[in-house]
């Protein structure tokens, strides 16, 4: 009989043990079905709000009219041209590339999980922003702040969206990004190259490394704007920028002997991270074929205008009165409370009286 013990399974990667792998992590379908699933529950609330609303200032006589909702291909297109405002904004204030990764990741976490027709993506947008100057150690006061945006809301208001924000990406603010992979594989390739070339090679080779590396930084800042932050992890996010820069720069042969020298004990998980990586640099190269022009922009938000949530408007008839209703049970629960305080002083006194 065989006691051996069962080898100790591997340890978990940092990564791993992070709210972004836990929480975070989807495959291509689940985002799909996620998404849908978000849009016809907020589909469902904003006709429900409607009807209600309906009822408010028409009475019940006659049906309100059928809503027509964003569907969640509209949102996630609207989405995207807005995180191209995003990151517009952020080299507007000046914020590093951090800060912009982490603004861009907030605003995608928000919004699979939310619709754009309870909330508005403009002022979320912002507050995607400012929250990530914070998180990211580049903060600037929020008068500061507010004065260098266009139509800025409220102090209060602001603070307001940023609560409502950080509730809705679950209060995990730690974010992730490829940057730092991307510059440690940078630094591995080279020590691989160095050991694996001969001295006169180095050269040539070095400048070949430096040329694809400056290509994926761009790459890795166009997978910021893509799901792979909720399909890949950032190590593979990295190698796929790499491996996209190193096809421009006639560099893959050299990287597919890197991976091959490093992965060498492991041949499937090789061949199943070359499938990642392979994923990843499909997708950066054809991110700009998804950038959402102005015009579809226009058009999906003057759809979204006829179907914004009334509940969550502060102007519409639905929120002021369930605002009155909210205030005339509590004046009734004061004054209910009140009656009962004197009821039971009026007791206490007739026990001391008799």
């Amino acid at each position: 009989m065989d006691l051996t013990p069962p080898p100790d399974a591997p340890p978990p990667q940092l990564f791993e043990e992070s709210s972004q792998y836990r929480h975070w992590k989807y495959t291509p379908e689940e985002l799909r079905e996620l998404r849908e699933k978000v849009n016809a529950e907020g589909a469902a609330r904003v006709r429900k709000a409607f009807a209600e609303e309906w009822s408010v200032t028409k009475g019940a006589e006659v049906g309100p009219p059928e809503v027509d909702c964003i569907t969640s291909e509209e949102q996630l297109a609207l989405c995207r041209f807005y995180e191209g405002k995003l990151v517009h904004y952020c080299n507007y204030l000046k914020f590093d590339r951090s800060v912009q990764a982490t603004a861009l990741a907030f605003y995608k976490r928000f919004y699979l999980l939310n619709t754009v027709m309870d909330y508005c993506p403009k002022l979320y947008l912002m507050t995607c922003i400012f929250l990530s100057s914070k998180v990211e150690n580049s903060h600037m006061s929020l008068d500061l702040f507010l004065g260098k945006i266009p139509n800025p809301p409220t102090s209060d208001k602001m603070v307001e969206l940023e609560f409502t924000l950080s509730r809705g990406i679950r209060f995990e603010y730690m974010i992730h990004h490829p940057y730092w992979p991307l510059h440690g594989f940078f630094l591995d390739i080279q020590s691989y190259l160095a050991s694996a070339h001969p001295r006169p090679a180095h050269e040539h080779l070095f400048q070949k490394l430096q040329k694809t590396y400056d290509r994926a930084q761009h790459f890795t800042q166009l997978a910021t704007l893509s799901d792979l932050i909720f399909t890949h992890m950032p190590s593979q996010i990295a190698l796929g920028c790499l491996l996209a820069a190193a096809r421009e720069t006639d560099f893959e042969k050299e990287l597919d002997k890197y991976l091959a020298a490093r992965f060498h004990a492991d041949p499937e998980r090789l061949v199943k991270l070359r499938m990642a990586l392979e994923e990843v640099a499909d997708d950066v190269t054809t991110q700009g074929d998804k950038a959402v022009n102005k015009e579809v922009a226009a058009q999906i938000a003057n759809k979204l205008r006829k179907c914004q949530n009334p509940a969550f408007d502060p102007e519409s008839a639905l929120h002021k009165h369930k605002a009155q209703e909210e205030t005339r049970e509590r004046e009734e629960r004061h004054a209910k409370k009140a009656k009962l305080d004197h009821e039971r002083r009026t007791s206490l006194e007739g026990l001391f009286t008799a």
